[in-house]
């Protein structure tokens, strides 16, 4: 059981946030996923912020509130274990992992993305050719593309860095084959001098500081590797 909640939104304040997430924390669940406003291509709001609405906080104000998250979920024994999920004790989303991870996964309906058997497949997201198609003992797939290893390496590697557990290097070696070092060493340790990043017997994990900066972690494996 879990609440999903969206924050940093034009003109929330720092109170507004509080009691917001206080009410949430209020309810003692296992789990919560608090997640920041972000504005995708191809969205209304993406629109409405090219023709010059604000929808979003600025990214100084976005960094208080989740400074403010990070405090009041540990206060309350639910400690993020990934940029925006928390969870009590043995209460983390497997499926979620399971996509940090990059395993398998199927996906069903409109619109839906699926990861199998090295394809990365996505389903037509108009509902009536969708539902045309299935009834037609169709698929219903948009698009299918056979993803090379060395990609789904580097997204491995990268989606890991999004979690507090970082990359296990046994687990990675025994998927690919070969241990993370060997491919960006430099890269990484350019990440523990930027304080972003910490070098463990059986891991590399991103810091405190280093989830902040995920995204930027990521693509040095994603645009780097292979």
């Amino acid at each position: 059981l879990s609440i999903d909640l969206i924050y940093a939104t034009a003109g929330q304040t720092t109170n507004d946030w509080q009691n917001t997430l206080s009410q949430a924390l209020a309810f003692d669940l296992p789990h919560l996923s608090l997640y920041q406003l972000t504005i995708e291509p191809g969205t209304v709001f993406y629109t409405r912020q090219r023709n010059g609405e604000t929808l979003r906080l600025d990214d100084d104000h976005a960094a208080d509130l989740y400074e403010l998250t990070q405090h009041m979920t540990a206060a309350a024994a639910l400690p993020a274990y990934e940029i925006s999920n928390h969870g009590k004790l043995d209460t983390k989303c497997q499926h979620n992992i399971n996509y940090w991870r990059c395993g398998d996964y199927f996906g069903v309906g409109p619109a839906a993305s699926e990861w199998v058997a090295g394809m990365r497949n996505q389903h037509i997201a108009n509902t009536e050719i969708y539902s045309q198609q299935v009834g037609q003992g169709q698929r219903g797939l948009s698009s299918s593309e056979a993803v090379h290893p060395s990609t789904r390496l580097g997204e491995a590697a990268a989606f890991s860095m999004r979690m507090n557990a970082g990359i296990d290097f046994a687990a990675f070696q025994g998927r690919f084959g070969m241990h993370p070092k060997s491919l960006w060493e430099s890269q990484m340790n350019q990440m523990v001098d930027q304080g972003w990043a910490l070098w463990e017997p059986t891991c590399f994990r991103p810091t405190t500081q280093g989830l902040r900066f995920a995204d930027a972690i990521g693509a040095e494996f994603v645009h780097l590797e292979g």
